[in-house]
């Protein structure tokens, strides 16, 4: 079977470029802040990651009650998927905060 090219396809693309475009100008354009110089470049992508994290939580959570409501399986596939993720999601934003840390306390 054949699908078109859809618009959440053409979506999906904006997105992906935008999000490449945005990280570009957080990493290498951006001029230095004041005080912590370039180490501050991080928080471009360590506060995303854990607004994505506590979303991701958050809808396990949505769906673990879903799960626990209803006994249907499509529930308890979201949580797993969904926690999954957070958890490295979480992974990843520890491992950021560390970095940032050591190059801003020296901790």
């Amino acid at each position: 079977m054949r699908r078109d090219f859809q618009w959440e396809h053409a979506a999906l693309l904006l997105a992906l470029v935008l999000l490449a475009v945005g990280t570009y100008i957080g990493i290498t354009v951006a001029p230095p802040e004041r005080h912590m110089g370039d180490v501050q470049r991080i928080m471009y992508v360590h506060v995303p990651t854990a607004w994505i994290a506590l979303l991701s939580l958050t809808f396990a959570f949505v769906a673990a009650i879903g799960s626990l409501w209803s006994g249907k399986h499509k529930w308890d596939a979201a949580v797993v998927g969904s926690t999954e993720t957070g958890v490295v999601l979480t992974g990843l934003l520890l491992l950021q905060g560390m970095i940032w840390a050591h190059a801003t306390w020296g901790v």
